[in-house]
């Protein structure tokens, strides 16, 4: 057959390369011949193990006195490609509330240069949101956010973008869509107050006008006629269970406890534990929470009342400090006061006043999470939490250490203060959005990973299921046998949003399943796969200095492949080889081995004969 029909019927045998095995193999078969030389197209890339690379199949040829003409294909610049891998969000925002969509993504050949996240309404072309995306190495996972303030309320399909700064040749993994229900409710809110101090005549003016709240005020120390004068004003705390049940999120500033019904307390935990209800603690000099320990409000605060002290207000001295937003603060959207991210750490720098009055309460609950802090000052052995947050039953609880968040009022009225108060209703309400939803979707963040990645499976429902305490557990298992199970737990504290990172889990196709957690109503399932992927893949750019290096090991020549005509006058000269033209004789045709048979016989009959057997 022809060199070239011979190409032609040439097919591919295997998924995997791998340089050395090839080399090997042709080796054996060419045993008892000569080779002058072996001609090897490649990239240049092993996608099987390191013994098995073109180091390898060099040192093979040159044992065995064969030199190696390596013939380079494919690209000497890695494709540039960018890849969009996951997006986190809300399913349900407000209507003035910031959205924000959290992504995942990474580069390939754009190392070090910016592109653009975009995200819009599928069926337009005007931005929602935008910024601009400095691209890592290749391969790095970034984590980038984009926030976009709805202002109508309506459903949206989004489409989200990674848009490379130059022609890319395969867009398909740059884009994302997510829906988004945008609504306008309104949310009840119940302030509870001893006097009206300083936070309490700041707070009030700025949720009334809130157009999404409707505000009700109830001071424990107020004037006989004073509700009458006040439209927002109860002449007493809700009476019964149901009436507060009413409300999304109670606001309980310095009361004094001897001052109300002894069942209010626990009426509250009830409220928080299992109506859902959001509580905001405003801590106060007198009362609230040093005076509480007794009480059921001990129970619901995030912090320890052990070892926790104030000041009197009157006697402060000393200089005065700004919050400090931590690390896990600013995970959470109703602690960003501007809407460009960018700009964040700038504004809680520099807040339009000081503090001077607190409680120092150092010790967090487990599960809670210290949002912003107080610097460490004298005497201190860490930052002392001033704003924490928790998860109480199917509830939310925020605790404000300080009551002087009034001052971020100063020169600049509302713009931070009545951002921080309207997001912060909205947040620890929102386990009240969708209370009869019990739609549950069990995801994870990719479809297909590689042996080693991390998989994300979450779990987003209509229920608190995390409320009676039980973990939440799914199973995960393989075509192949392979089981294992991974625990849920809330992301930043949600209730309907669970998570679990699973790790090292071998090649095969997964299906992950929640059957026993909801019996009643069918499993929630998904599936996914964890493959090899090919290096090709990963390492996009042809290996020619692996190639060259090869050749000079084997004593061969490495060339590119539009460099293939050249290749004839550098291949070594092949050796003679003499062929034997001798023709064959049949055994039976010689005399001499006819005479040998005949006298062979004669003997036996001779020997026979003396011996008288015949």
């Amino acid at each position: 057959m022809a060199p070239r029909e011979a190409l032609a019927e040439l097919r591919v045998g295997s998924s995997n390369t791998a340089p050395a095995v090839a080399v090997q193999e042709l080796l054996d078969e060419s045993r008892g011949g000569v080779l002058s030389a072996i001609l090897l197209l490649s990239d240049g890339i092993t996608t099987t193990s390191r013994g098995d690379d073109l180091a390898a199949a060099a040192r093979l040829a040159r044992e065995r006195g064969v030199p190696l003409y390596p013939i380079g294909v494919g690209s000497t610049q890695p494709v540039r490609d960018l890849d969009l891998t996951d997006l986190l969000a809300d399913e349900v925002v407000f209507v003035g509330d910031p959205a924000t969509l959290t992504l995942r993504l990474r580069s390939f050949g754009y190392a070090g240069e910016s592109a653009r996240l975009v995200v819009r309404e599928s069926h337009s072309d005007e931005p929602l949101a935008e910024r601009p995306v400095t691209l890592g190495r290749d391969g790095e996972i970034l984590t980038e956010e984009l926030t976009f303030v709805p202002a109508a309320e309506r459903e949206l399909q989004l489409t989200v973008e990674l848009l490379p700064p130059d022609d890319e040749l395969d867009r398909s993994n740059n884009r994302l869509e997510h829906r988004l229900t945008i609504r306008q409710d309104q949310f009840r809110v119940l302030l509870v107050e001893g006097p009206p101090r300083w936070e309490y005549r700041a707070l009030k003016p700025v949720l009334e006008r809130d157009d999404t709240i409707r505000l009700d005020t109830f001071l424990v120390q107020a004037e006989l006629d004073f509700a009458p004068e006040d439209r927002t004003a109860l002449p007493a705390f809700p009476a019964t269970d149901a009436l507060l049940a009413e409300y999304d999120v109670v606001i309980w500033g310095d009361v004094d406890l001897a001052a109300v019904d002894a069942r209010v307390p626990e009426r509250i935990r009830r409220y928080v534990s299992g109506e859902r209800g959001g509580l905001i603690l405003l801590a106060g000099p007198r009362h609230n929470p040093l005076s509480y320990a007794a009480s059921p409000f001990a129970t619901l605060l995030p912090v320890l009342l052990e070892g926790a002290g104030s000041v009197d207000p009157e006697q402060l001295a000393g200089p005065g400090f700004r919050l400090r937003r931590t690390e896990d603060g600013a995970g959470w959207p109703f602690l960003r006061l501007a809407e460009n991210p960018a700009t964040e750490i700038g504004i809680w720098q520099g807040l339009p006043a000081e503090m001077y009055w607190f409680i120092s309460t150092p010790s967090l609950k487990p599960g809670a999470q210290a949002l912003a802090v107080r610097d460490a000052a004298d005497g201190d052995r860490e930052p002392l939490p001033l704003i924490v947050l928790q998860r109480y039953g199917q509830g939310m609880v925020l605790y404000h250490g300080t009551d002087e968040l009034w001052t971020w009022r100063k020169r600049v009225e509302d713009l931070y203060y009545g951002r921080y108060w309207s997001q912060a209703i909205r947040t620890v309400a929102a386990n009240r959005i969708d209370r009869d939803d019990t739609g549950r979707r069990l995801t994870t963040d990719r479809r297909t990973y590689e042996p080693g990645d991390t998989v994300r499976v979450r779990l987003r429902t209509g229920t608190a299921v995390t409320a009676s305490g039980e973990p939440v557990t799914v199973q995960i298992e393989s075509t192949g046998g392979y089981r294992t199970t991974a625990t849920l737990a809330a992301v930043n504290g949600q209730v309907n949003l669970l998570e679990a990172e699973v790790r090292q889990l071998p090649v095969g196709e997964y299906l992950a399943t929640m059957a026993d957690r909801f019996p009643d109503e069918g499993a929630v399932s998904t599936r996914f796969s964890v493959a090899v992927l090919a290096r090709e893949l990963r390492e996009r750019a042809a290996a020619i200095t692996e190639m060259q290096q090869a050749a000079r090991v084997a004593h061969g020549e490495f060339q590119m492949v539009w460099q293939a005509e050249q290749l004839p006058a550098s291949l070594p000269r092949g050796r003679a080889v003499r062929l034997s033209q001798a023709r064959p004789v049949p055994l039976w045709n010689r005399g001499e081995l006819l005479g040998l048979l005949i006298g062979v016989l004669v003997a036996e009959w001779l020997l026979r004969r003396r011996s008288r057997l015949v």
